[in-house]
């Protein structure tokens, strides 16, 4: 036992130093690329680009309530009404745990976001328990929606896949298994796919496990949509981005494309470890699938303005959640999750 749990920590602090390596080479990948195309002043060059950016903030304050929503649905699916009552908590009570803490994402580890809303949840007075479970199938639908989001969106631009070729030139050379399967069209597509599936199943098998109220797969198909919106809605912030920044003589700006760019960016830097919201492991995503579709520097542009809206985007989420936030103790969830025991 002592010797599995060894291996345990062996693996997490690998997967710890790998996202770390990753993260640092993204960051300065990107920090090249934005000193090298003037990219910073591009994004801040006049009253109008910086009224662009507020507005791309407010828009992705708006959309990130979808996240609430999406929250809410699975509490709603996985925790089981008190004894003597069916009231759930609502979306408000939860709308405002989730604003107030979603801001931690940028703490490094990646983790304190997920630990903070357990904390407030449990202050005010939802079980730790049922908290950890909504969590865990939170996060599987989240990468599902984005999976499926993507893929869908690949298969509606008729090329089934997104080609890094482009953005690969900036890049040290690659191994060509690596530059054959980036290059290759109806790659990608078919990934995310598999992955949204994979995931969505293992979320919809965690939601059976833990005892769900009725309807409750119901309310996961909810939370699905909810989060689907949300990478949707993300994209098109992206390509609004794109049509400003990409110049008049440059080429038209697909919608298909831009929302499987950000499905993929936001994928990618959700899943490696440590790296705090994603921060330039996502922007070199943006970058890389840009250039192509867009100069390079207006790639770079493009992927520092989405990462200054999204931050100002969730300073604006946190204001939602701040008016009331002072909520009574009691909130009528049990203390426990019940669990299927075969």
């Amino acid at each position: 036992m002592s010797q599995r749990g060894g291996l345990r920590r062996w693996a997490r602090r690998g997967l710890g130093l790998a996202g770390l390596v990753v993260t640092v080479a993204a960051l300065v990948f990107v920090v090249r690329a934005v000193v090298a195309t003037g990219a910073w002043a591009r994004v801040v060059a006049g009253p109008g680009d910086l009224a662009v950016l507020g507005a791309a903030a407010a828009a992705y304050g708006v959309l990130s309530c979808l996240l609430s929503v999406g929250w809410w649905a699975v509490v709603r699916a996985v925790v089981p009404p008190p004894h003597g009552s069916s009231a759930p908590p609502s979306l408000g009570r939860l709308h405002r745990i989730l604003a107030t803490t979603q801001i931690g994402k940028y703490l490094p580890g990646n983790l304190f976001h997920y630990l903070g809303r357990v904390v407030a949840a449990r202050a005010a007075g939802l079980p730790a328990a049922a908290v950890a479970a909504s969590l865990v199938i939170e996060t599987a639908l989240l990468i599902a929606a984005a999976a499926l989001v993507g893929a869908a969106a690949l298969l509606a631009t008729g090329a089934a896949g997104l080609s890094l070729s482009a953005g690969l030139g900036a890049l040290p050379a690659l191994p060509d298994w690596a530059a054959r399967f980036a290059g290759a069209p109806g790659t990608v597509a078919p990934v995310a796919v598999a992955v949204a599936v994979g995931v969505g199943l293992g979320a919809i098998a965690v939601g059976a496990w833990v005892r769900p109220r009725g309807g409750g797969l119901g309310w996961l198909g909810v939370a699905a949509v909810s989060f689907a919106m949300f990478f949707a809605g993300c994209g098109l912030l992206l390509g609004g981005l794109a049509v400003r920044y990409a110049g008049a003589n440059a080429a038209p700006i697909d919608p298909a494309t831009m929302v499987a760019t950000a499905a993929a960016a936001w994928l990618i830097g959700f899943v490696t470890p440590g790296a705090a919201a994603g921060v330039g492991v996502r922007e070199a995503v943006l970058i890389l699938l840009l250039t192509g579709p867009l100069d390079p520097g207006a790639a770079a542009t493009v992927a520092l303005g989405f990462r200054l809206a999204t931050l100002l985007g969730d300073v604006v989420f946190l204001a939602t959640g701040l008016p009331g936030s002072r909520t009574p103790a009691a909130v009528v969830v049990p203390e426990t999750v019940a669990v299927r025991r075969e």
